[in-house]
């Protein structure tokens, strides 16, 4: 009435069920009106649920694309993983061969340093071996020396003790004979044995001095001149090979075929090359002269009419004498040659005036026969000589 509102007390006493319907109606306008005012909430609501469903499709979308980067970029890592694999192994590889590399260089090197140390050595050893063997070439030579020398002196203190000159005897006979290859004058091996048999005999007769007979023939070549050029050379060759090889000095060697016997001309033996001791007159004391002349001092002429006496005495025995002057290596070589040449060239003067009955040829030989050491005083002395070789033809 009068337009107010009723109240739920003044309801409740119309009725209990007016009073629930009117709570029920109430309920309604109630829940009208709440719907009502509730209508820009719901508005805000299903724009909330819109924007939401919006945003979650969004990142739905995000999400597939986050996932398509994801697996994109898993790719990636496993490429760049298998790229950085490959890299080492590659770096592993690369690292292995430069190793292997390194060790075979390093083993090359030390090979070749044992190799240079193994060298080294064994030439220090040659050297050593060398050094060694010349140093006993060198006593050795240095002993027999002193043994030459040795037995230079005895002699010579018995040539004082004696006769002014004598006659020696020939009493070494050497067989040994040589054979050469047709036309040549080269000492083979076959030789040696023989060689070597007469400068055993020689060692063993200190004395003596040996001829080197050689011959040449039509069956080494036509020409005559080629085979006296082939008899000189052989004869020349077995000198020079006992002279480096067996030791002998060349003083104790000739090569004159007047120091031959008379049979040198017999062509039935087999042979090129064949040995003769020489016999020779020896004489008490040195020949003196005066200085780089051949002047004879008077002191030599006591000795050289002993000479002149011995030839008188054996003058059937002895059909020629071959008087050779020898010097040692001071001064030129040819003029030494030619005073050596005078020098015996004036003994044949004096022992002609003497009324020596054979006959007598002058050799001057220089400095070409020595029997001592020119490095040497005593070499040189003994080098400086006259000597009387007893011709046979």
């Amino acid at each position: 009435r009068g337009g107010r509102r009723l109240t739920v007390a003044q309801v409740a006493y119309a009725s209990k069920a007016a009073a629930a319907l009117f709570h029920w109606c109430a309920g309604q306008i109630k829940l009208a009106s709440a719907l009502r005012s509730s209508a820009p909430v719901r508005r805000q609501h299903e724009d909330l649920k819109q924007k939401m469903k919006q945003v979650s499709e969004e990142k739905s979308s995000h999400v597939e694309e986050v996932a398509k980067l994801s697996k994109g970029l898993v790719g990636e890592e496993d490429k760049v993983a298998s790229e950085q694999q490959r890299i080492e192994d590659a770096e592993a590889e690369l690292q292995r061969i430069l190793d292997g590399a390194l060790n075979r260089r390093q083993k090359e090197l030390d090979e070749a340093e044992a190799k240079r140390r193994a060298e080294e050595e064994e030439r220090a050893r040659k050297e050593e071996e060398a050094r060694r063997k010349q140093q006993e070439e060198f006593d050795e030579k240095r002993r027999k020396m002193r043994e030459e020398e040795e037995r230079r002196r005895k002699a010579e203190e018995e040539r004082r003790k004696g006769p002014p000159a004598r006659l020696t005897k020939v009493d070494v006979v050497i067989k040994q004979r040589l054979e050469f290859e047709k036309g040549k004058a080269v000492v083979d091996d076959k030789n040696i044995p023989a060689l070597l048999g007469v400068v055993e005999i020689m060692r063993d007769h200190p004395q003596v001095k040996v001829n080197v007979e050689a011959r040449a023939g039509p069956s080494d070549g036509p020409d005559p001149d080629f085979q006296v050029r082939l008899r000189q050379d052989r004869a020349q060759a077995v000198c020079e090979w006992m002279k480096d090889k067996g030791g002998v000095m060349l003083g104790r060697l000739r090569t004159s075929e007047h120091l031959s016997p008379l049979d040198s001309t017999n062509t039935t033996e087999d042979w090129h090359v064949r040995f003769h001791v020489i016999q020779e007159v020896q004489i008490r004391d040195r020949l003196e002269f005066d200085g780089a002349s051949a002047s004879l001092r008077p002191e030599s002429m006591a000795l050289l009419d002993g000479v002149a006496a011995l030839l008188t005495k054996h003058q059937n025995q002895i059909p020629g004498i071959t008087v050779e002057g020898h010097t040692c290596t001071d001064g030129p070589e040819s003029w030494n040659m030619s005073l050596s040449q005078e020098r015996a060239s004036s003994v044949i003067e004096y022992l002609s005036s003497k009324g020596a009955p054979c006959r007598l040829e002058p050799k001057g030989y220089g400095v070409e026969r020595p029997l001592g050491d020119n490095d040497r005083r005593e070499g040189r002395l003994t080098n400086r000589r006259v000597e009387f070789l007893v011709n046979t033809n």
